[in-house]
């Protein structure tokens, strides 16, 4: 799991508001809060999966299949040796 810590959600939900041209204060009505808790957002390194989920639908990016599931994303890609199981299992998630 160290990849994990290479994630900044904060960063990667600015990114995605400024590569859509949509204005702070229009992402903040989106999400129903005030426009200083969306900078707040920007600053977090985690955020609640709940809020998570109305960012993605704002933004139309699913966030967490996107970003934390993804093919190219290496936090499940390491391969795991498993003694149940008669092979290595390089992704868990096909299980």
């Amino acid at each position: 799991m160290d990849k994990l810590k290479d994630i900044h959600i904060g960063t990667l939900i600015k990114a995605k508001i400024m590569e859509r041209n949509m204005q702070v204060t229009e992402f903040a009505k989106k999400i129903n809060c005030e426009r200083t808790t969306v900078y707040n957002i920007f600053t977090r390194k985690s955020i609640d999966i709940e809020q998570l989920i109305r960012i993605s639908q704002a933004l139309e990016y699913d966030f967490i299949n996107e970003v934390y599931f993804s093919k190219k994303s290496t936090l499940f890609q390491k391969e795991i040796i498993c003694p149940y199981f008669p092979r290595s299992v390089s992704n868990l998630s096909t299980y």
